[in-house]
């Protein structure tokens, strides 16, 4: 393959990529997932409607730029909260008596 046929396979795959990231993270797995970031003395707060979203977020901060907590209805997550970020299983319940 050549250089220019390798550079138009790479900016495809790129598009597709895009793609297909923006509806991923439109797309709900049916669980609930409250997330907050703290870095630089700054904690936000957001829902998340699947744990793919959820898992890019956590290897995003690692403690030397922040904080994670995850608050997920998911009780069969498997995301990886690293060593500094923490995830939690709440019931529906508890998720919208929360305030």
């Amino acid at each position: 393959m050549e250089y220019q046929q390798i550079v138009q396979v790479y900016e495809e795959a790129q598009k597709r990529y895009e793609i297909a990231r923006k509806e991923l993270f439109k797309s709900s797995d049916g669980f609930k997932y409250m997330v907050t970031i703290s870095s630089y003395g700054i904690s936000r707060t957001r829902e998340e409607l699947n744990s793919t979203v959820v898992q890019e977020i956590l290897y995003s901060y690692n403690g030397d730029n922040g904080h994670v907590d995850v608050l997920t209805t998911n009780p069969n997550h498997e995301l990886d909260a690293g060593n500094d970020n923490s995830v939690t299983v709440v019931t529906l319940e508890s998720w919208y008596k929360r305030g």
